[in-house]
């Protein structure tokens, strides 16, 4: 029943309904939208009405791949010459620090209070990833363009990079620990799905840098933007890394090179929004409250010392290179979503006695994150423009 084409069309023409509400309550209580429709796939899920079944569909993960790609498209084009100029050396240094100083606190944080070792250090890896859709839709939304939401584009770009290294770090680290044999088979998978992603992302785009746009003169058409996410999404899956990454990277060399028009993102900016309402509905929908009852303290430890470690690390590494307004970034980098479901299930496959308690804690975790994430940044990037404005007004009043 629930794989039939009339049932699966329902649920989408359903979703796209929610997604019309979320437009309407975002605009009517300027929550941020992905927050909105987070919560209305709880509300429609298990957990509320249950008019959704679980996230569990056979379609989830191809929405959730195409929406992630389109938006690490999106991010990377944001990387022009003048704002990686700028910000890209500072946001590379600093994604780093961020990335270890966020592991350090989490699973040092989780020994100490006595969880067993192989689980804090995939619950550490895991909470490296930034959700990269909430934190530009909360940019977006709000309408900021400052020196901190320039940086915090920048961050979110890196730091999965980063992230998804020293994950491959950790696995091998868990393998020692569960098994006690060493696997460095684990740490050629992390650099395998990083540096074959940039290469892949840097192959996809530079034919796409120099073809689009060419047939009508200076427009980029609907065709091409679709042809380069899905080939940069499948070709990732098949070759095996990272398509965030791969998508990231073309839209940086894209940004670069395509100076022969202007607007090379317009297209994918118009179509990844039906594919964002699917992917956060289901989301919040997923979501199954009976395993938490088991693991909410374990949530509760991973949830408070992910917000500790990227406000300390972003106050600790922001300070050595000079950055302001330390702790609004912290603060500003909470969301998480898609890149941390996937390092989840990828240590699922590899460690299924530790699956149940990672996949449980992940989910509600990045429901959580979901929800308090986006109105965090959203806040925090107000808050900056509150201060640097009232700086400004009092420097013409002296």
């Amino acid at each position: 029943m629930h794989d039939s084409v009339e049932h699966t069309l329902l649920l989408i023409g359903a979703m796209m309904l929610l997604g019309l509400l979320g437009e309407t309550l975002g605009k009517r209580t300027q929550l941020p939208r992905v927050t909105i429709l987070i919560g209305l796939g709880l509300a429609v899920g298990p957990l509320g009405l249950a008019w959704l079944p679980s996230g569990q569909l056979p379609w989830f993960d191809f929405v959730a791949t195409v929406a992630l790609t389109m938006i690490g498209f999106l991010l990377g084009g944001k990387f022009t010459g003048r704002t990686f100029r700028l910000y890209g050396k500072q946001s590379l240094w600093l994604a780093f620090g961020i990335t270890v100083g966020t592991f350090a606190v989490v699973c040092g944080g989780m020994v100490a209070v006595g969880i067993e070792l192989p689980i804090a250090l995939v619950l550490a890896g895991v909470s490296l990833a930034t959700d990269p859709v909430a934190t530009l839709e909360s940019v977006e939304d709000g309408g900021f363009d400052s020196p901190l939401s320039n940086l915090l584009s920048g961050i979110v770009a890196m730091d999965d990079m980063w992230g998804l290294v020293l994950f491959g770090l950790v696995m091998t680290a868990v393998g020692v620990a569960v098994e006690g044999s060493y696997q460095a088979h684990y740490i050629w998978i992390g650099l395998w799905e990083m540096f074959g992603g940039i290469g892949l992302g840097i192959a996809l785009g530079l034919p796409m840098a120099a073809l689009s746009g060419r047939i009508n003169k200076g427009k980029p058409m609907l065709l091409e933007a679709l042809a380069a996410v899905f080939c940069c999404a499948g070709l990732s899956l098949m070759l095996e890394v990272s398509y965030l990454l791969a998508a990231i990277t073309m839209g940086v060399t894209v940004a670069q090179l395509a100076r022969h028009h202007h607007r090379p993102f317009h297209e994918v900016a118009h179509i990844e929004w039906p594919f964002l309402v699917l992917f956060l509905v289901l989301v919040g929908a997923s979501f199954a409250p009976a395993d938490l009852a088991q693991y909410w303290p374990l949530a509760v430890a991973y949830i408070l010392l992910r917000v500790m470690g990227r406000v300390l690390a972003c106050w600790v590494f922001g300070r050595s290179m000079a950055v302001g307004d330390r702790g609004l970034l912290g603060m500003s980098l909470l969301p998480q979503a898609g890149v941390a479901l996937g390092t989840a299930l990828y240590a699922k496959q590899h460690f299924p006695e530790l699956s149940e308690a990672i996949i449980t804690v992940t989910v509600a975790a990045t429901i959580f994150f979901e929800i308090v994430g986006p109105i965090s940044t959203r806040w925090a990037l107000k808050r900056y423009a509150q201060r640097h404005m009232s700086q400004d007004k009092k420097i013409v009043t002296e």
